[in-house]
């Protein structure tokens, strides 16, 4: 007769730790975006390592987001989770804002437990108070639909982007009441040099627009690298040329994800026909050895279709 492992009924079923919230909040900063119930799921990797990954898109599916936070550690209850690979839970996207929202802790560590009354149990601490903590019991939900896998692409073209300046096309875009923002690349040669002219506009009220020209490179995966930064040698010469990359995108979506980010620069993968993918890397948590396993979080916005 088999036995099961006793426990006392304060005893979680399962518990993370994040040594270094700061990656979750971008995470749910991105997610807020694209749907307000979250599905978390934590699955566990090569060397009984655990990451907490998002996979999700808003209804129209015309904006995902999917992250991927490595976890620092996790502890299963063996009677409710013995040899485990994965697992996963739902919760108010806004509800776990609030409760990471601890200025006090704000390079603190998280807790999160998942108990048998379905709730879930947060704890931040700052390693340096550790007389305090701030705590949260939040409650799960049950969604019907799986969560969705999005797939890797493969893009031929690279564009870096200095956030400063796009974030002051968006800025111009509320403004002047623009709805989108239009991303032009063109190439041109010169000499054994390939040039490129980046182009940000908005029109609204009234039609402003960036420029943005340098020599293009290419990176060790074969993909062309153009950039949107203010610091080319290169003198603006306008093209009446067919552009190597059109699209537009709602100005909307892109300032969602944009408005998050603390750094200073960020590259977009890009290709005629497909959406746009940002990427960007997260603190915290433990480091992988490979891209793969490095946590991130990445925001895919689909084109509008301007013959519609």
């Amino acid at each position: 007769m088999s036995t099961k492992r006793k426990h006392s009924p304060a005893e979680p079923v399962w518990r993370i730790l994040l040594d270094d919230a700061s990656g979750l909040r971008s995470v749910l900063d991105a997610v807020q975006a694209v749907t307000q119930r979250v599905i978390f799921k934590v699955s566990r990797t090569e060397g009984d390592r655990y990451v907490l990954m998002f996979d999700g898109a808003d209804p129209g599916m015309t904006c995902c987001v999917s992250a991927r936070l490595n976890v620092d550690q996790v502890v299963l209850r063996g009677d409710a989770t013995q040899d485990t690979e994965e697992f996963q839970f739902c919760v108010d996207c806004r509800h776990l804002q609030v409760a990471l929202d601890t200025p006090s802790c704000s390079h603190g560590s998280l807790l999160i437990e998942y108990h048998d009354d379905a709730t879930i149990h947060c704890r931040m601490q700052d390693p340096e108070q550790m007389s305090h903590s701030d705590e949260a019991v939040l409650n799960t939900y049950v969604e019907s639909e799986n969560p969705i896998r999005l797939n890797d692409l493969d893009f031929n073209m690279k564009l870096e982007i200095d956030l400063s300046k796009l974030r002051e096309m968006i800025k111009k875009a509320t403004k002047t009441h623009a709805e989108h923002i239009r991303i032009q690349i063109f190439l041109r040669n010169n000499g054994a040099k390939q040039q490129s002219l980046v182009i940000f506009s908005v029109n609204g009220d009234s039609y402003h627009c960036q420029k943005f020209a340098h020599d293009t490179s290419k990176d060790e995966d074969g993909s062309l690298r153009v950039r949107a930064v203010a610091d080319g040698e290169s003198m603006i010469c306008d093209t009446e040329d067919t552009p190597e990359y059109e699209a537009v995108f709602p100005v909307e979506k892109i300032n969602a994800f944009v408005k998050i980010l603390p750094c200073r620069m960020i590259v977009a993968t890009l290709m005629t026909g497909f959406p746009l993918l940002m990427t960007h890397t997260l603190g915290g948590g433990l480091t992988g050895s490979s891209a793969h396993d490095d946590s991130h979080v990445r925001f895919l916005i689909a084109p509008i279709n301007e013959t519609d």
